[in-house]
């Protein structure tokens, strides 16, 4: 049982890094929270598929949305 969930996690997280999965997802299907799934693609040295442009412009809807504080 053990083996099959190793593999089930290998399978999520290597669906995350090639952009198959949003890391929203990733925590539902492994049933362990955001910050214990960041931890580990952390340790496994996964880097994560958003590059500086896209967190540019999310930063900036989120600080329209949020009355233009910056």
């Amino acid at each position: 049982m053990k083996n099959v969930m190793s593999l089930w996690v290998f399978l999520t997280l290597r669906e995350y890094r090639e952009g198959k999965l949003s890391l929203g997802l990733v925590p539902k299907r492994l049933k362990m929270s955001l910050s214990e799934v960041i931890d580990l693609l952390s340790e496994l040295g996964v880097r994560s598929p958003i590059e500086y442009d896209d967190y540019l412009k999310s930063y900036a809807a989120a600080s329209e949305f949020l009355g233009g504080s910056k």
